[in-house]
């Protein structure tokens, strides 16, 4: 009677450990919300000793359990084969979320991606590219190499967040694998220490790397027609026909009328998945609701000790610049179109096009011509930036 107890006490210790190791990394009721990174990893790095050690339980009670209770102890196994099976595949972050099989560019001439889909864009030297979020919001990440470097762009459609890094970890370069998320963002693991490393800032935050941190690549999001018409020679990632049916669950990821609770907007500001803008200037941050500059298509903030200017041409795409000017309190006015912008001052009216550059039009009288510097500004989700920005500055 003991061995038998032993037997179904090992068989469902072994089914509640299966249960947790993905419970603490995946989104179910409540994971997402605790503070459980270092016992998700522990259960993680140690499944293979808690599996042996249970297994060997298992083992020595096996024929005594079958002996006297054999149909309780053949659906008990069948149980946890199931459970161990869905755990650990169907239910594995990387199973769900495949890498690309087919990774093609075209330029704007061969381009089959609509023009109005918004993408993540990176440019190197003389070279850009643009990355329909789309797809790599299904992926999570597309490893690529830009005018010789290469780079990791990813995305988590949980958070809303879009960011590129070097793929190199103590000087070496090193294929991520999906593992999971934690507070609701996507979290990757390097193949070598098994370290578990943040998408929406490159920090790892378990494992023997923890601490260090991935170097950031700037990166703009934008429509891909306000992309081409900055970038006309950009090489556009395209579909991954194996993946047709994902990219299609996500056609309405852009305007956040998908439906998912997990990934769709509220249409309300200040709420958990509103949608806000945050710009960075000098190590300052400082987010703005995104139905502002949606409805009026640009905003004046001040970041730091500079003000800042938010800018979006077609309600999707999203710029930022710091301000650099000699006039003091001087009450900025902006006029939006599709492939330049004016700031109206006290005295004068000067354009600009989307990368900052003045447009001379006319001989300016007033010295004090303001100077857009771009600076880092993205979309994503009000949480997440609560949670990962906004804290990490103060």
């Amino acid at each position: 009677m003991k061995t038998s107890k032993a037997f179904i006490i090992a068989i469902i210790a072994l089914i509640l450990f299966e249960i947790a190791r993905v419970y603490f990394i995946m989104p179910m009721p409540g994971s997402q919300r605790m503070n459980s990174i270092d016992l998700a990893y522990f259960l993680h790095s140690y499944r293979w000793i808690f599996r042996l050690l249970l297994a060997i339980v298992m083992g020595m009670s096996l024929k005594t359990m079958m002996k006297q209770y054999l149909k309780t102890g053949l659906l008990m196994l069948l149980l946890l084969g199931g459970i161990a099976y869905a755990t650990n595949f169907p239910m594995s972050a990387d199973t769900m979320f495949k890498t690309m099989n087919h990774q093609n560019f075209a330029n704007k001439k061969g381009n089959f991606i609509d023009s109005n889909r918004l993408i993540i864009g990176v440019v190197m030297g003389n070279e850009a590219r643009a990355y329909p979020i789309n797809i790599i919001a299904h992926h999570h990440q597309v490893k690529d190499k830009i005018a010789g470097k290469d780079i990791l762009v990813t995305y988590c459609s949980v958070c809303r967040t879009g960011r590129v890094y070097e793929p190199i970890i103590d000087g070496k370069i090193v294929d991520f694998r999906l593992v999971g998320m934690d507070h609701f963002n996507a979290m990757f693991e390097d193949p070598e220490t098994k370290s578990w490393w943040r998408q929406v800032n490159g920090t790892c935050i378990a494992g023997s790397q923890k601490g260090k941190q991935l170097a950031d690549i700037p990166c703009y999001q934008t429509t891909l027609k306000t992309w081409l018409a900055l970038y006309p020679s950009s090489l556009v990632l395209q579909q991954d026909s194996d993946f047709t049916k994902d990219y299609k669950d996500l056609e309405k990821f852009d305007d956040g009328t998908v439906k998912s609770k997990l990934i769709g907007r509220n249409s309300t500001p200040n709420e958990f998945k509103s949608w806000v803008v945050w710009v960075k200037n000098n190590n300052q941050v400082k987010s703005l609701d995104w139905s502002v500059i949606e409805k009026n298509k640009y905003a004046i903030a001040q970041v730091g000790n500079s003000n800042c200017m938010i800018v979006s041409n077609d309600g999707q795409s999203v710029f930022a610049y710091k301000i650099d000017d000699n006039a003091a309190n001087v009450n900025y006015k902006a006029l939006i179109k599709d492939t330049e912008f004016a700031i109206t001052t006290t005295d004068e009216t000067f354009h600009y096009d989307y990368k900052g550059k003045l447009i001379q039009k006319s001989n300016f009288n007033n010295k004090n011509i303001p100077i857009l510097i771009p600076i880092p500004c993205t979309q994503e989700f009000k949480h997440s930036f609560e949670d990962f920005q906004l804290l990490n500055n103060h």
